[in-house]
C-alpha cells in the first residue's frame, strides 16, 4: 500500500490498531459485565422483595387469623415490584390480588407466571400461595427451590388460559432496557473520545520518532554532496538522542579527516614544488648558458630527483599504511649520519628566524 510506504504512516496505523483493539475489547467486555451483574443485580432485588412479600403475607395470616389486611398491601406493592401479584388460599381461592375483580374468584394454578412461592408457617403448614405473574425473575427456580416450593411450569402466552388472569408487562423491564442502553450509549462516547485523543497522541509519537530520523537523513544528503558543516539536533534522551549524537561524532570526524586531507594534499604539492622549483631552476641556468653541466650541478639535479623519488615512496607507504598493509622494517639507525645526510639541506634553504635558541635547544633534546 502506497500509504505504508513511509515510517510515520507504518507507526500511525499500528497505534490506532492497538488502540481500537483495546477499546473494542474494553467496550464489549464492560458491555457484557454490566448488563449482567445489572440483571443480577434486578434479580437479587426482585427474589428479596418476593421473600420479604411472602413472610409478610405469613405473618398477618398468624397475626389475624385472615386475610382481611393483605388486598390493601398488595394494591400498594403492585406499582412498586412492577409485577401481577395474587394470592390464594389453600382451596386456590383468590385472598388478594392486584386485579381487585378476581378476589374471591376460585382458580386454577396461573398459566403464565414469574414465581409461584408456598405461603407457610414455621412448622411448615402452607396456608396458601403467592403467585407474582408478569414480571421478569431469572432466578424465579433457584428462588423457589430455596424456599421449599415447586418449579411449575413456565408456560407460553400462546397456551390455554384457565383463569381471567392478564399478563401485565412489567416497568421493571423497560428500566432496565433505558438503563444498559444508557450505558451503551456512555461507552460508545468515551470510545469514541478516546479514539480522537488516540489519533492525535499517535500522530504526535509517530512524528517525534521520525522528525529526527528524517533530519538525519537530510544531513546525510547534504554531506554526500561535500557539506560536512551540518549536523542533526540531538534534544531527546533517549535512543534517538543518543543515535543523533553519534551521527554527530561521525560528521566531526569526517570533517576533521577532511581537514587532514586537504592539509596533506598541500603539504604534498609543497614538497614536490620544491625539488621540482630547484630543478627547473638548474636546468633554466644550463641552458641559459650561466652554469655548465658540471658534476656539482648534475649530483644536485640527482639528488633532487632522488628526493621525489623518496616522496613518491612515502606516498606508496602512507597509502599502505592506510589500507593497514603496510610492514615496518627496523633496524639499527645511526642518528649522527642521519642529522649529516639532512642537515646540509635546511642550511641552504632555510633563512634566519628569531626565535628562543636555548628553549628550540630544550625541545630538540626532549
Amino acid at each position: 500500500m502506497p500509504f505504508l510506504r513511509t515510517l510515520n504512516s507504518k507507526l500511525l496505523v499500528s497505534f490506532l490498531v492497538v488502540v481500537l483493539v483495546t477499546v473494542g475489547l474494553t467496550s464489549l467486555a464492560l458491555g457484557f459485565i454490566t448488563g449482567s451483574q445489572f440483571s443480577n443485580y434486578l434479580r437479587r432485588g426482585a427474589e428479596v422483595r418476593s421473600q420479604s412479600l411472602a413472610t409478610f403475607l405469613v405473618d398477618s395470616y398468624l397475626k389475624n387469623g385472615n386475610w382481611q389486611e393483605v388486598q390493601e398491601v398488595i394494591s400498594g406493592l403492585t406499582t412498586m415490584m412492577g409485577d401481577h401479584i395474587v394470592v390464594v388460599d389453600r382451596s386456590n381461592t383468590v385472598v388478594a390480588s392486584s386485579s381487585e375483580e378476581l378476589v374471591g374468584q376460585k382458580i386454577e394454578e396461573p398459566q403464565v407466571w414469574t414465581a409461584r412461592i408456598p405461603l407457610l408457617t414455621d412448622q411448615g403448614k402452607q396456608i396458601g400461595t403467592l403467585y407474582l405473574t408478569g414480571g421478569r425473575m431469572p432466578g424465579h427456580r433457584r428462588m423457589m427451590e430455596m424456599m421449599g416450593g415447586g418449579t411449575g411450569g413456565m408456560m407460553g402466552q400462546g397456551g390455554p388460559m384457565s383463569s381471567p388472569i392478564t399478563v401485565v408487562d412489567p416497568s421493571s423491564a423497560g428500566l432496565e432496557k433505558q438503563f444498559l442502553d444508557s450505558i451503551r450509549n456512555s461507552i460508545t462516547i468515551v470510545a469514541l473520545i478516546s479514539l480522537a485523543l488516540a489519533i492525535v497522541i499517535s500522530l504526535y509519537l509517530a512524528r517525534s520518532i521520525t522528525r529526527p530520523l528524517q533530519d538525519m537523513i537530510r544531513v546525510t544528503r547534504s554531506i554526500s554532496e561535500g557539506d560536512l558543516s551540518q549536523r542533526v539536533r540531538a534534544d531527546s534522551q533517549d535512543e534517538l538522542g543518543a543515535l543523533a549524537q553519534s551521527f554527530n561524532i561521525m560528521a566531526n570526524d569526517l570533517a576533521k579527516q577532511e581537514k587532514m586531507r586537504r592539509d596533506l594534499v598541500a603539504d604534498i604539492a609543497h614538497e614536490f614544488r620544491t625539488p621540482l622549483t630547484t630543478i627547473r631552476g638548474y636546468v633554466e641556468s644550463i641552458l641559459d648558458g650561466v652554469k655548465k653541466p658540471d658534476q656539482d650541478i648534475l649530483g644536485r639535479i640527482g639528488a633532487e630527483t632522488e628526493r621525489l623519488t623518496t616522496l613518491i615512496s612515502d606516498l606508496q607507504e602512507l597509502s599502505r599504511a592506510e589500507s593497514g598493509k603496510l610492514s615496518l622494517e627496523k633496524k639499527p639507525v645511526d642518528l649522527n649520519v642521519l642529522v649529516e645526510e639532512v642537515l646540509p639541506k635546511f642550511e641552504k634553504e632555510s633563512p634566519m628566524h628569531r626565535g628562543a635558541p636555548r628553549r628550540m635547544k630544550i625541545m630538540l633534546f626532549s
